[in-house]
C-alpha cells in the first residue's frame, strides 16, 4: 500500500503544477497581455480553448475502462501521455506565436487530463482493494493544495521576473521548463510502480455504459443538478478580468498578485476542514446547497470592497473558504444523483460540463470587461462602448458590474433548489435518495421489489444482496 500512497502523492503533485492552470497560468497571461496586447476577453478565450480537453473527460474514462492500449487499461495511457506532455512543454520553450502556443498547450492539457483520469481510476481500484479510499483522497487534496500554493507564488514571481527584465516571454519559458519535470516524474513512477494485468476490448461494457448514460439523462434528479450547478458556477469576471483589474487599474505587482492567489489556497484548506468536520455531518444536501448559495454569493459581492493589497489578501481567503465549501457540496450533490452502473462516466460528464460553464462564463466576463472598462473608467476613446459613458452609475471600476452580475446569478440558483434531492440525509450516503428506484431512470420500483426489468426504461435490475439476505 505504501508504494501506491507514494505514487498518488507524486501524481497529484504533478497535476497541481504541470498544467496550464498551475505555474504556467500567470506567466502566460502576462506574456499575452504585455507581449501581444491581449485584453481580458482575449485572455479568457485563450484559457477557454486551452482547457477544452478537460470538458471531455468522459471520453478518456471510456478509453480507460473499455479500450486497453497495448493490452493495458491505464499503464500504457499514462506512459504515452507523459512522453507527449514532456515533448509539448519542450515545444513551448521555443514558441512565441500565440496560435502555435495554443496548440502546444492544448496538447499538454490533453495529456494532463488523460493522466488525471487514469490516476483517479487507479486510486479507486487500489483504494477499494486496500480499503483506503479516504487515505488516498486525503493525499490527493493535501498534495494539490500544497502544490497549488507553490504554483501560485512561483507563477507570480516568474511573471514579475519577466516584467523586470522587459522580456515578457521569459516567464513562460521558465515555467514550461519547470513544468517539464512533472511528466518526467510521473513517467518514472508509473514505469516502476504501476503493474496491471493484460486486458481486452470490452465492447459489451461500452455498449451498456452508453445505454445507461442515455437513460440517465432522462432522470429528473440528474437534470435538476445539471441546471442548479450550471447556474451556480456561471461566474463572469472573477479570474481573468480580476487579474487585469488588479495588475493594471490597482497597479498591484505581478509577484504580490501571485502571492495573494496563494492565500486563496489557504482558504481552500479552511473550507475543506469546515465542510468535513462541521457542515457535512450536520446538514442535509439541500441545506448545504442553500448555505453554499448564500456564502458564495456573499464572498463574491465582498470584492466590491477591493481597494488594494491588504483587501485583496483578505477577500481571497474569504473567497477560498466559501468556494471550497460550495465546491465540495456540489461534488457531493453530483455524486449523490449519479445512477448506479454508470457512476464514473456520469460523474466525469458532470465535471466536464461544469468546467465548460466556468470557463465559458469567464470568456463572456472578459468580453464584457473589455467593453465596460472604457465606458466606466475612460481612456480608450476609440472603443464603441466609450460612447455609453457609464461613469454616472456610481461604480468606480469596470470589474464592479461583473461582481454584481456574478453574485446575482449565484443567488438565482435558489430557483432550482426544489429540484434537488428532497430527503434530509447526511451527504455521506450517496444512495439515500435512490433506494428502491431504477438505477438508470429513477422509476419507483418500491412496489415491485422483485422486478428484474424496469417497466419504465427496460433496464436490467441487479438484485440487492443486502435486501435478499434481509428477506431470507
Amino acid at each position: 500500500m505504501l508504494r501506491w500512497a507514494v505514487f498518488f502523492s507524486l501524481a497529484y503533485l504533478v497535476q497541481g503544477f504541470a498544467q496550464t492552470t498551475g505555474v504556467l497560468f500567470q506567466p502566460l497571461q502576462f506574456y499575452l497581455k504585455e507581449g501581444h496586447g491581449y485584453g481580458a476577453g482575449q485572455l479568457a478565450a485563450f484559457t477557454f480553448w486551452v482547457t477544452f480537453p478537460w470538458y471531455i473527460k468522459p471520453v478518456y474514462g471510456l478509453l480507460a475502462d473499455f479500450i486497453p492500449l497495448f493490452g493495458f487499461k491505464r499503464r500504457s495511457y499514462l506512459i504515452v501521455s507523459c512522453v507527449l506532455s514532456f515533448g509539448a512543454f519542450a515545444l513551448v520553450l521555443g514558441v512565441r506565436e500565440p496560435v502555435v502556443l495554443l496548440y502546444a498547450l492544448v496538447l499538454t492539457a490533453i495529456c494532463t487530463a488523460v493522466g488525471d483520469v487514469m490516476v483517479d481510476g487507479l486510486m479507486v481500484e487500489k483504494g477499494q482493494a486496500f480499503n483506503r479510499i479516504k487515505l488516498f483522497q486525503g493525499l490527493q487534496w493535501t498534495t494539490i493544495s500544497v502544490i497549488g500554493v507553490a504554483a501560485a507564488v512561483g507563477g507570480g514571481l516568474l511573471a514579475q521576473h519577466a516584467k523586470n527584465t522587459g522580456a515578457p516571454f521569459d516567464g513562460v519559458r521558465l515555467a514550461a521548463l519547470i513544468a517539464m519535470i512533472g511528466p518526467a516524474i510521473l513517467l518514472v513512477s508509473t514505469w516502476f510502480i504501476v503493474r496491471e494485468k493484460r486486458s481486452r476490448l470490452d465492447a459489451e461494457g461500452l455498449r451498456k455504459t452508453s445505454r445507461g448514460f442515455r437513460l440517465a439523462l432522462t432522470s429528473r434528479p440528474l437534470l435538476g443538478v445539471i441546471l442548479f450547478v450550471s447556474l451556480f458556477w456561471f461566474q463572469p469576471g472573477l479570474i481573468t478580468p480580476m487579474y487585469i483589474h488588479c495588475t493594471q487599474t490597482l497597479e498591484i505587482s505581478e509577484a504580490f498578485y501571485g502571492g495573494a492567489a496563494a492565500w486563496t489556497q489557504g482558504g481552500y484548506a479552511i473550507g475543506a476542514l469546515l465542510f468535513l468536520v462541521v457542515l457535512g455531518p450536520l446538514l442535509s444536501i439541500r441545506q448545504l446547497a442553500a448555505l453554499s448559495i448564500l456564502i458564495y454569493a456573499g464572498s463574491t459581492f465582498a470584492y466590491l470592497a477591493l481597494v488594494g493589497k491588504t483587501s485583496l489578501v483578505v477577500l481571497n481567503v474569504l473567497y477560498g473558504v466559501t468556494y471550497m465549501i460550495a465546491n465540495l457540496t456540489l461534488l457531493s450533490l453530483a455524486a449523490q444523483v449519479c445512477p448506479r452502473h454508470v457512476e464514473a462516466f456520469v460523474f466525469a460528464f458532470l465535471m466536464g460540463l461544469f468546467n465548460f460553464v466556468k470557463q465559458g462564463s469567464e470568456w463572456i466576463g472578459g468580453w464584457l470587461f473589455d467593453g465596460l472598462r472604457p465606458a466606466i473608467e475612460g481612456g480608450d476613446t476609440q472603443s464603441p462602448w466609450a460612447a455609453l459613458d457609464l461613469s454616472a452609475i456610481g461604480l468606480p471600476y469596470a470589474i464592479d458590474p461583473l461582481i454584481i452580475i456574478s453574485g446575482s446569478i449565484t443567488l438565482l440558483a435558489f430557483v432550482f433548489l426544489p429540484l434537488l434531492p428532497k430527503r434530509g440525509d447526511p451527504v455521506g450516503d450517496p444512495r439515500s435518495d435512490t433506494e428502491g428506484l431504477c438505477p438508470f431512470c429513477f422509476y419507483d420500483l418500491r412496489g415491485n421489489l422483485s422486478a428484474t426489468i424496469c417497466p419504465e426504461c427496460g433496464a436490467e435490475i441487479e438484485a440487492d444482496d443486502d435486501a435478499d439476505q434481509a428477506g431470507a
